[in-house]
């Protein structure tokens, strides 16, 4: 008989047995056998389920790089108020007001000290690419690069600046999150002709949703950045639609839309999930992915597809206009300015300055002094009117119907004949 001793929190667990079917003694054996196996049995994870994101995020994130990660994904722009304590934090396009709340400050511009202007030095190559943060986890969105111009990224965005540029690559990547790919979950039940829905995969192999068998779990993923959509169909075919759901332990669980139905004593009532980076079914969800992709509006009640036409990306929603101006060489003027106390006061940088028939926008205030009567030294940067830019074709996929081959993956008809075989 042997003897041990487990301690578990502040429970301590006993066990004792034989080490042999034929013991010499009653703790002693010439055919020792015996053996302790323990199994970790983890809690299945319930649909509803609740928990605290300390509990479960990687203690390596801190909120900076999630603030930085947004950042980076809508091109934000962030000043402050003071006086108000007010953070003001917008993309680009939406930061600066418009002309007619620009400040006139021809009349305080100081034109017996001198004015200098200079280009602002560009770093921009001729190839600029813009990609969420390559995660080497996840081996499905890795081998998209085929589709992208050996871009590891779920559309990603990418363009070739004229022979003015310095050759080489300029590459905006997320700092937080990474690309996800999409695909159709066939693991829905639905009734026909409803399509199953798009919805997001970490896949630690290179694999499509027709393989059989599930690629190995994989824990070690990077944050996604996700459109999160409570997909409630109205019609009445898709009241059967629903979603097997395998939680990682012994069983599946099934979510059903426009149910009441229970499980694990959770109601169900109209709740589909889905959460996208991308969904070509619905011109409602936004395009989380930095290049464009083809949208087509799917009408759940009768099963046909809308014309396809360009869902815009980050890229062209957030960053067009700023980069257009990097392009076009804006002066950097530092220019001389009898600022007093109110003008200090009411400073706004969202606010264009307007000086002899030019828009800036404010960089720098430098050497405001209030105890001393002097012009003060303001770093401007020029602004220019670009005007709305048409979106651009997606690099990817075509502009056909629903039953086009526009993910490097079966059409939908095969996913449906597929998740209902």
């Amino acid at each position: 008989m042997k003897n041990a001793s487990y301690v578990l929190g502040n429970q301590t667990i006993d066990i004792s047995f034989f080490g042999s079917n034929t013991p010499t003694s009653s703790s002693t054996s010439n055919r020792a056998n015996a053996f302790l196996q323990i199994d970790i049995n983890a809690l299945p994870v319930s649909y509803g389920q609740t928990y605290n994101l300390n509990d479960v995020i990687n203690k390596e994130y801190n909120q900076i790089d999630f603030i930085k990660g947004i950042s980076h994904s809508f091109n934000l722009q962030m000043t402050t108020n003071d006086s108000e304590k007010q953070v003001t934090i917008e993309p680009f396009n939406d930061f600066y007001k418009p002309f007619s709340k620009a400040v006139d400050w021809t009349n305080k511009l100081n034109r017996i000290n001198q004015t200098s202007d200079k280009f602002i030095e560009n770093d921009l190559k001729r190839r600029i690419v813009f990609k969420y943060k390559s995660d080497n986890a996840d081996a499905k969105v890795k081998g998209r690069a085929e589709y992208f111009d050996g871009i590891d990224d779920n559309f990603p965005f990418w363009d070739t600046l004229p022979d003015t540029f310095d050759k080489g690559e300029s590459k905006f990547e997320n700092p937080f999150f990474a690309g996800t790919y999409e695909a159709r979950d066939q693991d829905t039940i639905q009734v026909a002709p409803v399509d199953t829905a798009f919805s997001s995969c970490l896949w630690t192999e290179d694999v499509s949703s027709n393989d059989e068998g599930r690629p190995v779990k994989g824990t070690d993923f990077l944050p996604r950045l996700l459109y999160w959509n409570k997909y409630s169909p109205s019609s009445a075919a898709n009241q059967d639609k629903r979603a097997v759901v395998q939680v990682w332990a012994y069983r599946n669980e099934r979510l059903v839309a426009d149910s009441s139905i229970s499980q694990s004593g959770i109601i169900l009532s109209d709740i589909y999930p889905q959460a996208t980076m991308i969904n070509p079914d619905s011109d409602q969800s936004p395009v989380l992915s930095y290049g464009n992709i083809w949208v087509g509006n799917y009408e759940d009640s009768t099963g046909i597809y809308e014309d396809y036409t360009i869902g815009k990306g980050l890229y062209e929603t957030y960053y067009s206009n700023s980069i257009e101006m990097i392009k076009k060489n804006p002066r950097l003027r530092t220019v001389s300015i009898d600022l007093k106390i109110s003008d200090i006061v009411n400073l706004d940088f969202r606010k264009l300055i307007y000086i002899d028939g030019v828009y800036w926008r404010l960089n720098k205030i430098i050497d405001y002094m209030p105890n001393q009567n002097n012009s003060t030294k303001v770093q401007l940067i020029e602004w220019f009117e670009l005007g709305i830019f048409s979106a651009t074709a997606p690099k990817f996929g075509s502009s056909g119907s629903g039953n086009t081959n526009d993910w490097g993956d079966p059409a939908p008809d095969e996913w449906w004949m597929n998740s209902n075989a």
